[in-house]
């Protein structure tokens, strides 16, 4: 994912040479961008039960359900996204924003997960490997 695999590069000898030389690790491959130019997708959820019963054996997970339970099992989903910076009528740009609404189940019954991400964010990061040990954290630089 976002953190594992540019840290998996790193200790595997891909990656910035002054990075991996500051860690002692071997040149595989030169790939200065591993780890860089993370952005960050600022979000909210609001998640709204109903009185619709789950259709059985949606979304259980570990014997109870969950309000999204496995990919495999969406009975609908919906996206949205949105070119709200440009303000030019039907011209194409940048996307700024983006809508999603998914089901899922809550103690037994649907429920509506409603989620506004901002898709263009001006910061900048950094995943930084603190050390050849594959269970240490990384560190982020914002």
């Amino acid at each position: 994912g976002v953190f594992n695999s540019p840290k998996l590069l790193t200790l595997s000898g891909v990656a910035e040479p002054e990075e991996l030389h500051r860690l002692g690790i071997p040149l595989i491959a030169s790939s200065p961008e591993v780890g860089r130019n993370l952005h960050e997708h600022v979000g909210f959820s609001i998640i709204v039960g109903t009185s619709v019963p789950c259709p059985e054996g949606y979304h259980v997970i570990d014997g109870g359900t969950t309000h999204l339970g496995n990919l495999d099992e969406f009975i609908a989903q919906f996206y949205v996204f949105f070119n709200s910076t440009e303000d030019v009528p039907n011209a194409l740009g940048p996307l700024d924003a983006e809508l999603m609404l998914l089901e899922g189940c809550v103690e037994g019954y649907l429920s509506l997960t409603f989620t506004v991400m901002l898709l263009r964010s001006n910061t900048r990061g950094r995943l930084i490997v603190q050390s050849r040990n594959p269970f240490t954290s990384p560190h982020l630089d914002y």
